[in-house]
């Protein structure tokens, strides 16, 4: 029976092995795919936004008239709000012409200051993943070479924990892949909702937009910070339970000390970041719309 217990641990070892090459590739293309389309739609979607814009700035123009005629506002007036309409809107469009210059700076900014913050230059999902598996080979090795002293719970415990490690690092790696891609998304596709930004009605879509994009860029800088330090962490993990099973065979408190701490990290990665990031950024607004109000 402890052979049988021993052969499977070391048969789960051994697809884990296995799977390695395929898993180290698969989310990096995932993430590298949205990039690459994501630089293809920047030129696309500029001549549309400044197409949305134009239309807005002229009906704007119109309600701005039309304001000015119902409060009747003298011709010294009237000329100065057009003159400073323009200049709002002229501003406008210099941000939307120049969106590629400052936009995504805000979201590649904040990535770099949590590359450089954690030491971390190339932070990908599947290395995140290769860290699970190779945390889950180690503990069914440990486990099948030390099946004799193991209780018998503990054989069949191992596999559980082996599971929920896996998909606690999966859940890690599945943040950091939505993050990203997000970051994409805001700093390519994003472009066409400051169009909007022309007409006092529809200004808060780009205002929103513009604050979302800070809220991703504050969320991949402490994601970065975060799963870098959890990930130094694991490697502790591992050489720990190794040296426990191999001194206390029949302890069964490294494999809870590694289940807990991955849930726990999991957690950590997909509550924190978020959070924060929402609670910094929930209040900000641009007033966009304010500004182009008479």
């Amino acid at each position: 029976m402890n052979r049988r217990r021993g052969a499977a641990a070391l048969f789960g070892a051994a697809m884990l092995l296995a799977a390695r090459p395929a898993a180290a590739g698969l989310l990096d293309d995932l993430v590298k795919g949205y990039q690459t389309a994501a630089n293809s739609w920047l030129a696309t979607l500029v001549p549309m936004a400044e197409r949305t814009f134009g239309i807005l700035a002229g009906l704007e123009i119109a309600v701005g008239a039309l304001m000015w005629v119902v409060n009747r506002k003298t011709i010294d007036e009237m000329f100065l709000g057009f003159i400073r309409k323009i200049l709002v809107l002229g501003l406008f469009y210099a941000f939307l012409s120049q969106f590629p210059l400052w936009v995504p700076r805000i979201v590649q900014g904040f990535q770099s200051a949590g590359q450089a913050a954690s030491q971390t230059q190339e932070l990908s999902p599947s290395g995140v993943i290769q860290v699970g598996i190779d945390i889950s080979t180690r503990l069914l090795k440990a486990s099948s070479l030390i099946g004799l002293l193991l209780p018998a719970v503990g054989m069949f415990l191992a596999p559980v924990v082996v599971l929920i490690v896996m998909i606690a690092f999966i859940c890690i790696a599945a943040q950091l892949v939505m993050t990203l891609v997000e970051s994409y998304l805001v700093v390519t596709g994003g472009v066409v909702f400051l169009g909007f930004a022309a007409f006092r009605g529809s200004a808060p879509i780009a205002d929103k937009y513009i604050v979302y994009a800070v809220q991703v860029g504050v969320k991949l800088f402490l994601l970065y910070l975060m799963v870098s330090t959890g990930l130094a962490m694991t490697a502790r993990w591992a050489q720990d339970m190794e040296t426990q099973f191999a001194i206390f065979g029949g302890n069964l408190k490294p494999l809870f000390d590694l289940l807990a701490g991955s849930v726990v990290f999991a957690l950590l990665v997909w509550k924190i970041p978020t959070q924060v990031s929402h609670f910094l950024t929930q209040s900000v607004h641009l007033h966009l719309r304010e500004a182009l109000a008479d």
